[in-house]
């Protein structure tokens, strides 16, 4: 049950990552569409840099949580990291 539960909220997670990088795709592309690049203005490169750089963050967390996710996908993970959790 509870290894379930997990799976799926990792899974979410991934999910929302997945979005939320698609939708910085489509801010970007509709910025390039009104004319608006990098070398613009310094507010558009301020706001490419930052937005670039959170998506390398979330991006680097959707490459942390699919690791998570195909290392705990046998139950036998669970079962001892619940032991090791008892024990203590």
């Amino acid at each position: 049950m509870l290894f379930r539960r997990a799976h799926e909220q990792f899974l979410h997670e991934v999910a929302l990552g997945a979005a939320f990088l698609a939708g910085q795709a489509f801010a970007w592309h509709q910025l390039r569409t009104e004319g608006l690049y990098l070398a613009t203005s310094p507010n558009s490169s301020f706001f490419y840099v930052l937005t670039v750089l959170h998506a390398l963050h979330i991006l680097g967390g959707l490459f942390g949580f699919i690791y998570v996710i195909r290392r705990t996908a046998s139950a036998s993970v669970w079962r001892v990291a619940a032991v090791d959790a008892a024990a203590v």
